[in-house]
């Protein structure tokens, strides 16, 4: 047996791993990882505990509560990934390796000659991912085996069907606002947004057993695409309207005037409930016709988003987004029999009920996944996190994830973790970084005097103002809009 190495070792290792370019603006990543590392090496792993990793190494305070707030395994989780990629690239070298088991929060500290692999592959992983126009679509078995906790020996020997799929397009992947892949519910199709040069949306669609993809005629404009029960039509939103066409062709048709919509599902009951206005869900024939209210939440001055028909169209499960945004939602379901809705997860966006009886939604970029009973609308069991990077709208709070009704996942890896930095373009077209450490930035807005920049950074579900000041090059940090 190997010996373990050197308290030295370890804290050469930790200063290594700090300074390299994987944890380089991994502020959160880096606090932790140091302060799990200082705890151990001190005999102090006793300490190592959800509560105490948060109020303590991500600074959430002495209020903090594990049981609303899921940010310690989210960035535990982060924290593994990190690790994963240092090891595979900059680290390949290093003498000491540092491995942060699942089911724990005490590291344990490896000697590399002991020739042991930094992290098994972990059998949640069974879903897709795409860059810039690439799907890798897994299908997985519905028993949901890779989610849970105790898992038989047939669950994980369970076979994955791996495709990689090619969204070949004349555009760009993406839309404004919304999801923009979509699976069937049959799981034999995807609808996906592009844009083309001039920034108009269209709509496209393949099947998986084909190697090419069409427009959809008559999409111009569109966004937030979804599917009927059948598989058949696909609905969306353009011009003002809720739309819908056949994927196998034809000329769209008018369901009804919209507003605008942020999130729309199609019940097996042939009718469609949607986010058409702010602080209400409306409900319309799939024929057409007028919508009506079915919930309105102007009393709570909260925004019901991304809903989705579930039960036959008894119950609604969709976002409840307040003043603070949709880092610090909560996933509910409204019963349409007696009008009540109920908080089944608080810190979480996008919630999708999937045919496994498992409900996820998305923390700050980390899906996360836990037993939904919905006889009685409420978790059978903690959440935990299954994938990390998802793209999702801390603005909007969608999540670029679809799935469908045979165990196919799709979802688009964020690009840099979501975060951008701010820059300006002058009238030759050259830019010039004016905020270069990446975070969570959205809505910059000018000064007349093109003196200042006001924009919204959120850090840890927390949305604060920033103006930067052109002339000094300094930030300034003004309140928490939350």
């Amino acid at each position: 047996m190997e010996p373990a190495p050197t308290r030295e070792a370890v804290v050469e290792a930790l200063q290594r791993l700090l300074s390299s370019g994987t944890f380089h603006n991994a502020a959160r990543s880096s606090a932790l990882l140091k302060f799990l590392v200082e705890e151990t090496v001190n005999d102090r792993s006793d300490r190592l505990k959800e509560y105490t990793l948060g109020a303590e190494a991500l600074e959430k305070g002495d209020s903090f509560d594990p049981r609303s707030d899921p940010i310690v395994r989210a960035e535990v989780s982060r924290l593994r990934g990190r690790l994963d990629r240092y090891y595979e690239t900059e680290g390949r070298e290093d003498a000491v390796v540092m491995v942060l088991p699942k089911g724990t929060y005490v590291p344990q500290f490896r000697n590399r000659v002991a020739s042991r692999p930094v992290r098994e592959p972990s059998r949640r992983r069974r879903w897709i991912e795409w860059v810039a126009v690439t799907v890798v679509l897994v299908a997985f078995a519905l028993t949901a085996a890779s989610w849970m906790t105790k898992r038989t020996a047939a669950e994980v020997n369970h076979p994955l069907v791996r495709l990689e799929v090619e969204l070949k397009s004349n555009g760009v992947l993406g839309s404004e606002v919304g999801t923009d892949v979509v699976l069937s519910p049959d799981g034999n199709r995807v609808v996906f947004a592009s844009r083309n040069a001039d920034g108009q949306a269209y709509l496209n669609t393949r099947r998986l057993d084909e190697s090419s993809a069409s427009v959809i005629a008559g999409t111009e404009g569109a966004r937030g695409p979804f599917f009927s029960p059948d598989s058949r039509w696909i609905a969306f939103w353009a011009d003002r309207k809720l739309k819908k066409v056949s994927v196998a062709g034809g000329a769209p048709t008018v369901i009804c005037d919209a507003t605008d919509l942020l999130g729309g599902s199609w019940g097996d009951d042939g009718y469609i409930v949607g986010a058409f206005t702010r602080m209400r869900l409306s409900r319309v024939a799939a024929a057409g016709g007028n919508p009506s209210v079915i919930a309105d939440f102007s009393a709570e001055s909260l925004d019901p988003r991304w809903p989705q028909v579930l039960a036959g169209g008894k119950l609604i499960l969709f976002t409840a987004v307040g003043a603070a945004g949709p880092n610090t939602a909560t996933i509910d379901v409204l019963s349409l029999a007696d009008g009540k809705s109920h908080v089944v997860v608080r810190g979480g966006t996008f919630g999708r009920y999937l045919a496994n009886g498992y409900l996820t939604y998305v923390n700050q970029g980390t899906l996360f996944a836990a037993p939904l009973d919905l006889d009685r609308l409420q978790l059978r069991g903690g959440a935990v996190p299954v994938l990390d990077d998802v793209s999702y709208s801390s603005t909007f709070g969608y999540a670029q994830l679809d799935a469908s009704q045979d165990g196919t996942f799709v979802y688009r890896r964020s690009a840099g973790g979501g975060q951008f930095v701010l820059q300006s373009i002058d009238a030759t077209g050259d830019a010039h970084t004016l905020i270069s450490k990446p975070a969570h930035y959205g809505w910059p807005r000018l000064s007349p005097d093109g003196r200042r920049v006001a924009l919204s950074a959120t850090d840890s579900g927390v949305e604060s103002i920033l103006i930067y000041d052109r002339g000094t090059g300094r930030t300034e940090r003004l309140a928490a809009t939350g």
